[in-house]
């Protein structure tokens, strides 16, 4: 089976795509586009497509799975059409944003044993946030936090993810 350039699999993807939505029309340059052959299942390559915002990453993506042939045999999307274009995030001041992950985090931990503290330097590390709707459309920042256990002791230490969604005030 012959294998197609990446630009023709993205063409493809958002072929099928924009039929599965119909009437609604994209604007591609919102998307960044990831190309991957044998993602996962060998075989098939993978197109993924993230929408970004002021340069922040949206919840809105999809995946068209096809053959190296180019036929489509899986899509999955995450709140499609769901991001308006217009979503102005930059209003939000992000130090109050981060702030509030900070005091979540801060909530989470505080009720470790003191035992628990004094054995580990205890460190956040935000990632970019990822920007999406709650049910009701209001705008929220979802952080997908690392927080990190270091023994004082120089032992090997651990990491846990805690994602963190917050609803900025302007």
């Amino acid at each position: 089976e012959k294998t197609l350039t990446d630009d023709e699999y993205i063409s493809i993807a958002k072929n099928f795509v924009e039929k599965m939505l119909g009437e609604e029309k994209i604007d591609w340059t919102t998307f960044k586009v990831d190309v991957e052959k044998d993602k996962g299942i060998k075989g098939y390559y993978t197109i993924s497509f993230d929408k970004y915002l002021n340069g922040y990453k949206t919840a809105e993506s999809f995946l068209v799975k096809m053959t190296y042939g180019g036929k489509v045999k899986t899509f999955s999307s995450d709140m499609l059409g769901r991001i308006p274009d217009d979503l102005d995030v930059t209003e939000y001041n992000t130090k109050a944003v981060e702030t509030a992950v900070y005091k979540r985090l801060d909530e989470i931990y505080s009720g470790m044993s003191k035992e628990t503290r004094d054995k580990y330097k205890i460190e956040y590390h935000l990632p970019e946030p990822t920007i999406s709707l709650t049910a009701d459309g209001t705008p929220c920042f979802i952080y997908d936090a690392i927080v990190c256990f270091t023994p004082v002791d120089g032992t090997r230490g651990h990491e846990n993810l805690v994602t963190v969604l917050v609803t900025p005030n302007k």
